[in-house]
């Protein structure tokens, strides 16, 4: 079964509820498609259930259809249906090398169902493996992807301030939320 996570809270109101799927709109993170009920929360998120309940699980939309030959091939196979993995946080330590440099590359990932709610930074191993055809790593289907290269030496702190900030306000723009992440432009700087 799919790992459920903790819902944020929404007044009842404001809430769409009481939706119900008959299988081939949304799928759990492993990609096993769900029919029954689920409601919807006002940041975009889908969860199984009419209305939040402790059990809920979080529902993705449907991108790729699996064509019954495949479905059928892994039954006889018993093929795994996912090889995806869990994406976990990662704080980055630069290295003296990379003060040497003057910056560093970050990385990060949000679900694209809940852009907001949903950043981490990661390791680059993890955003090495990032895929969308199931092979071991994070489900590039679920998550978008940012790589930015952070200034922490070299130039002036106002310098490097203001080329963090320029970095962050770019990707606002196809990774919303990234600015409310990371707030300290000058995190990391000697």
């Amino acid at each position: 079964m799919p790992q459920r996570i903790q819902q944020p809270y929404y007044n009842p109101h404001q809430i769409d509820g009481g939706k119900y799927t008959s299988g081939f709109e949304y799928a759990y993170s492993d990609g096993t498609p769900y029919s029954g009920p689920y409601h919807k929360l006002p940041n975009g998120q889908l969860f199984t259930g009419f209305r939040p309940e402790p059990t809920s699980v979080e529902l993705f939309d449907i991108r790729f259809k699996t064509s019954e030959d495949v479905i059928r091939y892994n039954g006889i196979k018993q093929a795994d249906v996912s090889r995806y993995i869990t994406p976990y946080p990662y704080y980055p330590n630069p290295m003296l090398d990379d003060y040497k440099r003057g910056s560093f590359q970050r990385f990060f990932i949000q679900k694209r169902t809940s852009p907001i709610n949903t950043i981490m930074e990661i390791d680059f191993g993890q955003f090495n493996g990032i895929n969308t055809i199931n092979n071991p790593g994070i489900n590039g289907v679920i998550y978008n992807q940012l790589l930015i290269d952070w200034k922490i030496s070299k130039i002036p702190n106002s310098d490097a301030a203001y080329i963090n900030g320029m970095t962050i306000q770019t990707s606002e723009v196809s990774f919303p939320g990234i600015s409310a992440y990371i707030s300290n432009l000058l995190e990391f700087f000697r």
